[in-house]
């Protein structure tokens, strides 16, 4: 490793406008960088390469809701993909905080659930936003497991404790067919470390939150609107 420069700026960016997607509005809108610290450098790797990379730091406010988030922009001249036309061209890595994804808001009274149900769903949850495909796979499944165990659904397998939320009359059949197809999602992910696509993992979490909807939110609800 040659020569290394680091450069460092503060408010390089504010002021920029940009298209995110909002934590409160839950869809591309309009944003302001308040804030930004702007960090770039080059290391000479050998005699005709060099590593450039840049990092920005970013405050950012939506300019409809007035929601204030944080944004990370970076890049390097090793990270590079394939483009439609078949070339390599470089690319930035955007992770925003809260972790958020188009459209899809967190489930609602999600405190109903159990303790235990209500963590692997938090977790889940937050994989899913973080692009984290083969360990929300693996809590997609956990999910189901921690369901059929806390309702005293039992089984040598997953299989079998499904089949068992149906005979309790936890579950609808058409419902538990849509969970067997989960569980080989699951097996996937966990033995075969298969990532998904984001949208087959959405509509898994959609599955899953119907499933946790039946069994103990539209129930806690009830209770307390009919005593």
């Amino acid at each position: 490793m040659g020569e290394s420069k680091r450069k460092q700026a503060f408010n390089e960016t504010a002021r920029n406008a940009l298209k995110v997607v909002c934590p409160e509005c839950r869809k591309p809108t309009r944003h302001i960088v308040l804030k930004s610290v702007d960090l770039s450098g080059s290391e000479r790797m050998d005699k005709f390469n060099d590593y450039d990379w840049s990092d920005h730091f970013q405050i950012i406010q939506c300019q409809g809701c007035e929601a204030v988030s944080f944004r990370q922009i970076s890049s390097n001249t090793e990270d590079f993909e394939m483009n439609d036309d078949d070339e390599l061209e470089y690319v930035e890595r955007e992770a925003l905080y809260p972790p958020r994804i188009a459209g899809r808001a967190e489930l609602g009274d999600a405190d109903f659930l159990p303790f235990h149900v209500h963590r692997i769903y938090r977790e889940t949850v937050n994989a899913l936003a973080n692009a984290q495909p083969i360990l929300c796979g693996i809590g997609i499944g956990a999910l189901i497991e921690a369901v059929c165990d806390e309702q005293q659904a039992t089984g040598a397998t997953l299989k079998d404790k499904i089949d068992a939320l149906v005979k309790l009359q936890i579950l609808s059949l058409r419902d538990a067919e849509f969970l067997h197809k989960l569980r080989f999602l699951r097996n996937q992910a966990a033995h075969k470390a298969k990532p998904h696509k984001q949208s087959q993992l959405v509509l898994a979490m959609d599955i899953i939150e119907r499933l946790l909807q039946g069994v103990y939110i539209l129930e806690a609800r009830a209770k307390g609107s009919f005593k």
